[in-house]
């Protein structure tokens, strides 16, 4: 469904719908391949065309951009910990109701449930320079690495599959009994 997505020369006219359109029959072909059994998974997609990024995402995965020696996410997430720190910023929960949830990691929206709804999308596009990294990270990578360490790690501005397999192998150098899988993909932008 994806792939379909980016070879769609049309999908560049109004990206939002091309990735509504794969997100939501990603969801339906897992559910319909689990058969009424539970299952999750998060995505994350990300479209570079006249150096404009388009991205959006599904769960707890994360979309960051690497520039000017700084990694800034544009992704906050579908777990109930991002919900919570959203609804706490809109003033529908208080300080301290947002605290008491903000370190739940368990998922609110994701790909392969029937009630899937919510895809986190790109406002605008983000305009690209040139020497930047796009970085989409599992949730099993951003909680196994520092944000420092990723940033020192694409700092050092080696070939990209080079820094993820640095990353990855860092992550599996602390491996927790309940550690998600630490996936990661690096792009550079020339």
């Amino acid at each position: 469904i994806f792939e379909d997505m980016f070879q769609d020369k049309n999908a560049f006219y109004n990206p939002q719908y091309s990735f509504r359109k794969a997100f939501h029959g990603a969801n339906k072909q897992i559910v319909d391949y689990l058969n009424g059994d539970r299952g999750a998974a998060s995505v994350a997609a990300s479209v570079i065309k006249n150096r404009k990024l388009y991205y959006a995402s599904v769960g707890n995965v994360k979309i960051a951009v690497y520039r000017n020696k700084e990694l800034v996410p544009l992704t906050s997430g579908h777990t109930i910990g991002a919900l919570a720190k959203k609804k706490y910023i809109e003033g529908t929960l208080t300080r301290q109701e947002a605290l008491s949830l903000m370190e739940r990691h368990r998922l609110y929206n994701y790909v392969g449930q029937d009630g899937f709804w919510d895809i986190e999308f790109f406002d605008t596009p983000i305009n690209l320079h040139g020497g930047e990294y796009i970085v989409l990270l599992s949730d099993g990578m951003c909680r196994g690495v520092s944000w420092k360490e990723m940033e020192e790690c694409l700092e050092r501005g080696d070939c990209c599959e080079k820094m993820a397999l640095d990353l990855v192998q860092l992550v599996n150098g602390r491996i927790e009994e309940d550690m998600d899988n630490a996936s990661i993909v690096i792009i550079r932008v020339f």
